[in-house]
């Protein structure tokens, strides 16, 4: 994570006529002497397209060949270390002026609310060219097709290697690519991903990306916290599988971006965050549950934001465990893990460094003595260390003494830095944790407070009945997301929406919320993960009461995936025509649009649904001949107005088949079976109307997407 432009302090002249950049890192020797020029020169050249391709969104590989055809240069090749659908592309020597907007204009600025109105039914879609592929870019990932991630930052979520049951922390999310990242490997379970951010206008930025078409996610939980202090006692000593502090830092492993080092940098500005980060560091030791793994990353190269914290809380570790006088003590409850030994495939055909094992202050920094008390422990101090804990309170974590360095030194080198001169990306900064103990199952871990084993039972009960009574108390006094509870599956609500679609019960490891003083107006159903709903419905709602009692600063967002939205029928004569008056949300069907079994219209004429996409719907008249029509009758054949979902499917050209298991017997009879149709390649939410005709219902973004990939703006 990078934070904006930090002012920085003016520094030294620097010795020979170097730069202040170039005299402090030759100093630190994060490179050797004789790989110096190189490194400068890497830093002086532009960053290749590092592109990741979505496995949620409709057409996702069509938009990446469609890119690659908009750079015939772009030397595509992929990068298996960094996952499926990763690839880094060679951009333009030199970028070509902008296409024209509509307009007229030709002034080359970029308006992306005009570039975004491709699928309105005048004018025609503006011609692709060449020239214009960052537009395409931008629009593909604007409905999350497409990705653009430098390589270098998807290292810290395959590292975590998230199940689909485990609890994600994302502790400084914003903008949200790694959460995304996070999202998508960890989809299909009833674990949840915890995305938060201290910046009250970044968490805004960052929910609203985590709500689009294809990248909305029934695990994700958007808030707004402080993670330097997080409310532990009032979120119930809430515990997470992985956790994930990618903390603010200088930036300057980024360079490449400006294609030149920044005139104002100075070490100043990372010893000014050492603190922070070590805070942010802390607490997210502390909310790892035991056998969890925990992820510390910078985009920086300075030693001061990465080693140095990180032997800051190894410091504090061996001073609590006992072990600070050189004797025995009891084991660390936290280590160091080498990802080279753990995940060498995600490390594959790149050429990290080791961690530092010394280093130099910059002019200006003070380092500290270390006590030998540091407590990482579950107490309430906001910043988990006191006058006696890591002992960097005021400034920065010296490198390890002489006497220091037959521990310490081995447990740095399992750090990883990433040279922009040794693979083409940035700078980058990681090291993984991990708390021992026994590894529970995945999920939400509890903690409960320090209490007899007799007390703990009865605690647990206490803790669910309040919960209970609290759900009913918030409601009255809260607001947003905060007011979301479960739907129940006796609800009259939920039986109209299964009997009408032709639901069962909501996905495995999932429910609905909804908040039921809202029922009356333009209600909205969320489908959450049981870990998620859990998340709002108990834990947070005490948080959100404690906050209005000034104990709590901080904001709960979003959770889950909008899934039904009830229709505004302001039309009383038309209102008593809909069986029912929940349409389906384009957000949820990426992960649910198989658990609508009836209201699925079908087609695999791609013109035909170009088509809808360009008019906004279909008359009438061409309903009849889509398949599932007859899905959306009654029981006398007339069409039933309300939701619906319209599905481009793959043309077939002969059945495929599959052979069954079995032995000579089986085969003799037939021994060949028509296999499971193939998924369709999109589906969109929509509304068949009074008068029988189809209503598209999607975020325009969504539109504008799939119809430039059908349209094929590259032909004629």
């Amino acid at each position: 994570m990078k934070l904006p432009a930090t002012p920085s302090t003016p520094a030294a002249a620097s010795p020979a006529g170097l730069t202040p950049f170039e005299s402090y890192y030759r100093k630190q020797r994060i490179v050797p002497d004789e790989e110096w020029p190189a490194f400068a020169a890497a830093l002086q050249s532009p960053l290749p397209l590092d592109v990741r391709v979505s496995h949620r969104a409709p057409l996702a590989s069509r938009a990446f060949e469609r890119l690659v055809a908009l750079l015939p240069d772009a030397n595509e090749r992929p990068l298996p270390w960094a996952g499926s659908g990763v690839w880094q592309l060679d951009r333009p020597a030199k970028p070509a002026p902008l296409a024209p907007h509509r307009d007229g204009r030709g002034d080359g600025s970029y308006q992306p609310a005009r570039a975004r109105s491709v699928a309105s039914p005048s004018p025609p879609p503006q011609r692709a060219t060449p020239d214009g592929y960052h537009q395409f870019l931008h629009r593909q990932q604007k409905r999350g097709a497409l990705h653009r991630q430098e390589s270098a930052s998807m290292l810290p979520a395959l590292l975590l290697m998230p199940r689909p049951d485990d609890n994600v922390l994302d502790m400084c999310a914003a903008p949200g690519s790694k959460s995304l990242q996070l999202i998508e490997m960890a989809r299909g379970g009833s674990g949840m991903v915890w995305c938060n951010d201290a910046s009250l206008g970044r968490a805004i930025s960052l929910n609203h990306r985590l709500q689009g078409a294809n990248t909305a996610s029934p695990g994700a939980v958007v808030t707004s916290l402080d993670a330097r202090y997080w409310p532990d006692r009032e979120l119930r000593a809430l515990r997470f599988d992985r956790v994930l502090c990618d903390v603010p830092c200088s930036g300057d492993g980024t360079l490449r971006k400006s294609h030149r080092n920044t005139p104002d940098w100075s070490a100043a500005a990372g010893a000014a965050l050492h603190a922070t980060q070590l805070k942010i560091l802390r607490q997210g030791l502390r909310l790892l549950a035991p056998g969890g793994c925990l992820v510390y990353s910078t985009c920086s190269l300075n030693p001061t934001e990465n080693e140095a914290v990180v032997t800051a809380v190894l410091r504090e570790e061996r001073g609590r465990s006992g072990g600070g006088g050189g004797g025995g003590g009891a084991p660390a409850r936290v280590s160091l893990r080498d990802p080279r030994e753990f995940a060498p495939w995600a490390l594959q055909g790149l050429h990290p460094a080791p961690g530092l094992d010394e280093w130099q202050a910059a002019e200006g920094e003070d380092n500290v003595g270390v006590g030998a008390g540091g407590e990482l422990g579950e107490g309430e101090g906001g910043d988990g260390g006191g006058s006696g804990g890591g002992g960097c309170a005021g400034g920065v974590a010296p490198p390890p003494s002489s006497g220091e360095r037959g521990w310490l030194s081995p447990e740095l080198r399992k750090c990883v830095r990433l040279l922009p001169h040794r693979d083409t990306c940035g700078g980058f900064f990681v090291a993984c944790f991990h708390k021992e103990g026994p590894a529970a199952e995945a999920g939400v871990q509890v903690l409960l407070p320090a209490a007899d084993e007799a007390g703990a039972e009865a605690g647990a009960e206490a803790a669910a009945e309040a919960a209970e009574a609290e759900a009913e108390a918030g409601a009255e006094e809260s607001s947003g997301a905060e007011e979301l509870q479960r739907l129940s599956a006796a609800s009259e609500e939920w039986r109209s929406i299964a009997a009408f679609y032709g639901m069962e019960a909501p996905p495995h490891g999932s429910c609905l919320l909804w908040a039921p003083r809202r029922a009356k107006k333009r209600a909205k159903l969320y489908l959450a993960t049981e870990a998620a709903a859990a998340a709002v419905t108990t834990r947070w709602r005490a948080a959100a009461r404690a906050a209005k009692r000034g104990r709590l600063d901080g904001k709960l967002h979003h959770v889950g995936a909008k899934a039904f939205e009830r229709l505004k029928l302001t039309n009383l004569a038309h209102a008593d025509r809909f069986p029912c008056q929940w349409r389906l949300c384009q957000q949820v069907l990426p992960d649910a649009a198989g658990w609508v079994r009836r209201r699925r219209l079908s087609t695999s004429d791609e013109a035909l649904f170009a088509g809808a996409l360009r008019d906004g719907g279909l008359p009438r008249a061409a309903l009849a001949a889509l398949g599932g029509y007859a899905g959306c009758c009654d029981a006398e054949g007339a069409l039933e107005p309300g939701g619906a979902l319209l599905c481009l499917e793959p043309a077939v050209t002969e059945p495929a088949v599959a052979a069954v298991a079995g032995g000579e017997g089986e085969r003799d009879r037939g021994g060949e079976r028509p296999s499971a149709p193939p998924p369709p390649l999109a589906c969109v939410a929509c509304v068949i109307g009074p008068s029988g005709s189809l209503a598209l219902w999607l975020p325009k973004e969504e539109r504008v997407g799939l119809l430039e990939l059908l349209d094929d703006p590259l032909s004629g």
